[in-house]
This record gives structure tokens, sequence and C-alpha cells, in this order.
């Protein structure tokens, strides 16, 4: 027993302090919601939750946690170079202008470097590019609302 649990802590060493406050259930193939479900015998067991809202507490700051360490993010030149678009479009992707597109490719010139939001949006839209046919479609109608859509199909 002793020697699972020095494997299972040498497991979560790597993976950073959020995933090792919950115990990284999820890498361990659970999920953070499990200590909620309520099943057979289980379902009047002291250790869990008594209420759903206690558990939704408990997902959000798991949510949070993990979402605070996370270091998401992909530079312009690695951008373009995978993906082959204009500046325009760079540009539309990180809600800034063109200019500050160009700077950021213009090394004879002293220019401020995308910040961390122009960065995440960057990997956001290349998760998008990358997985766009496996995301489901429900997920897809919430990230993209139908007025948006249908905007962009006229």
């Amino acid at each position: 027993m002793a020697n699972l649990i020095r494997q299972r802590k040498a497991h979560l060493s790597g993976l950073g302090e959020a995933a090792r406050s919950w115990g990284g259930s999820a890498v361990l193939g659970e999920t953070p919601m499990s200590d909620c479900i309520k099943t057979g015998a289980d379902a009047g067991s002291a250790h869990r939750p008594k209420t759903m809202s206690d558990c939704i507490k408990k997902r959000e700051q798991i949510l949070i946690r993990l979402y605070s360490y996370w270091e998401l993010g992909m530079t312009p030149q690695r951008f373009s170079q995978k993906w082959d678009l204009t500046p325009e479009d760079i540009a539309l992707i990180c809600s800034c202008s063109t200019h500050t597109v160009n700077g950021w490719f213009n090394t004879s010139r002293r220019c401020s470097p995308p910040t961390p939001a122009h960065l995440r949006h960057l990997a956001i839209m290349d998760f998008l590019l990358e997985d766009f046919e496996t995301i489901p479609k429900g997920l897809l109608e919430r990230l993209f609302s139908k007025e948006v859509r249908m905007k962009n199909l006229e």
C-alpha cells in the first residue's frame, strides 16, 4: 500500500500544484466530479458531498485552479509558419491592428511584443483549426452563436 502511495505521488509531481491539490483524479482515470456521484452503497457514504451545490463549488474550484496555472500560448511566428495566414488574418484573430502584427514580425524596429492575451488567442485558434472536425456539434454551437454563424454564411 505504501508503495502505491509513493507511485501516485511521484506520478503527480510533474503535474503542477493545481493537479496535486485535488489529487489528480482526472489524470488517474477519474473525473473531478466522481466524488459527487452517489450510487448504490456509496450513496449514503459520509465522505461524499451532501448536495450537488457542494459538488459544483468543488468542481469550479478545481477548474479555476487548473485554469489559473495553464500557460496556453503560441507565438505569432509559429502560428504563421503552421497556418500560412496573412497579417490581416492574425490581426483579426488577436483583436488588434495589422500594424501591431507586422511589428511582431519586423526585427529591424523596436515594437511591443505580443501580450499573453494575443498568444492565448493564437493557441486557441490553433486548437480550433487543428481539431475542428472532432469538436462535438453541441459544443461548437455553444462556442459560436447561431447569429454569428448566419452572418458569416451570407
